[in-house]
């Protein structure tokens, strides 16, 4: 379930240089326990690589139609169908014939996303601003089955938030069996987001971002897809950061102001343009250290 973003103008366009054609995928996870002073292997399992992604454009229009998403062995698990307003803005993703997020805007700039289940609107995501650029994300889910099937969407954050925050929204439930939280986006003068908060009653989790100079081929591309299961796990990800133009190679993850972890990225690139990225991290649980990484391969028009 899918997202799409700004270009030159106005927010909803996505018309970047260079097209995707399709993304590939592999990852791997590695445990292993600590016995004495030594880290002995316990479980490894290795995804191969894989088309996870195959991006539909439509030529005449320069536009996304859609995105079809491919598990690992080769199955269509669904595909994600973009609507447009006659200036090429994105209007609406559906996924499913009863759900689908629209997008509201106030001239030219994005205010809210809006989560519909039929005709019924479960959930929004409200924009605040600071001058032109995003300075607080407010989530509201206005039932218990929003709150459980779409706590945090990737379209709103992508690759930059983990699940653990989503699950401290058990602790803010309203009324009506929903949910709320808040985002706060820090930006440096490169156009990058470089610091996001998230806050709950108990905690204060920060990620710190560095970037290289290269362009972040997904740059305003708006997405929601499946999530990835584990504590830090990430939601979408072969989408670096679709709110900064350049590509992320360290994000320091703080919680109450104590390091927790940090996540490497690397890149080759074809030009301005990442052929490859790959992104890894380590945490420790009890007596067990996790090791992850992925590698993200894309294929250009």
């Amino acid at each position: 379930m899918l997202c799409v973003v700004v270009s030159c103008t106005k927010e909803g366009q996505y018309q970047p240089k260079k097209k995707i054609s399709t993304i590939s995928s592999s990852y791997t996870t590695k445990v292993e326990r600590l016995e004495g002073d030594v880290w002995v292997p316990v479980d490894e399992s290795i995804t191969p690589t894989h088309v996870s992604q195959i991006w539909n454009w439509n030529e005449s229009a320069n536009r996304l139609e859609s995105i079809s998403f491919y598990n690992e062995n080769g199955e269509l698990e669904y595909t994600d169908y973009f609507q447009y307003h006659k200036d090429n803005r994105l209007e609406s993703i559906f996924w499913d014939p009863a759900e689908r997020y629209d997008f509201v805007y106030l001239k030219d700039m994005l205010t809210a996303i809006r989560y519909y289940h039929g005709s019924t609107c479960e959930a929004a995501y409200v924009f605040s601003r600071s001058g032109k650029r995003i300075g607080k994300i407010t989530y509201t889910a206005y039932s218990s089955r929003a709150s459980e099937a779409h706590l945090l969407p990737s379209c709103v954050l992508d690759f930059q938030i983990p699940i653990r925050p989503i699950k401290g929204l058990e602790q803010v439930k309203n009324s009506k069996g929903g949910a709320s939280c808040e985002y706060l986006l820090q930006w440096d003068k490169g156009d990058n987001v470089y610091y996001i908060a998230y806050h709950t009653p108990t905690e204060t989790l920060s990620f710190l971002f560095t970037f290289d100079n290269k362009s972040n081929p997904l740059y305003r591309l708006w997405e929601k897809d499946a999530t990835f299961g584990g504590e830090y796990a990430y939601a979408n990800f072969s989408c670096p950061c679709s709110f900064s133009k350049n590509n992320i190679t360290l994000c320091s993850v703080l919680s109450n102001n104590k390091h927790i972890m940090d996540i490497h990225y690397t890149y080759s690139y074809e030009g301005d343009y990442p052929s490859s990225a790959t992104w890894s991290y380590q945490y420790v649980e009890g007596d067990e250290r996790h090791s992850v990484s992925m590698t993200t391969t894309y294929e250009y028009e």
